[in-house]
């Protein structure tokens, strides 16, 4: 009779087969280096608008000339009655 000590050690389950060895990731790339924004040109200087020519000076209206006067209608005659 065997004694439990002496018992197979060897367990009913299928050998595992070990886990196949991981590759390693690739090394990434670094990133391409940035290129600097291209320095912005200042903006051209604005030209000052031209000085504005002040209005000719308007000339003013010719003074009018009255009305002449009306001369009154004649006095009607009445109509013989």
């Amino acid at each position: 009779m065997y004694s439990l000590t002496h018992f197979n050690t060897q367990s009913i389950y299928p050998e595992q087969t070990p886990y196949p060895e991981q590759t390693p990731y690739p090394e990434q790339t670094p990133y391409p280096e940035q290129t600097p924004y291209p320095e912005q040109t200042p903006y051209p200087e604005q030209t000052p608008y031209p000085e504005q020519t002040p209005y000719p000076e308007q000339t003013p209206y010719p003074e009018q000339t009255p009305y002449p006067e009306q001369t009154p209608y004649p006095e009607q005659t009445p109509y013989p009655e």
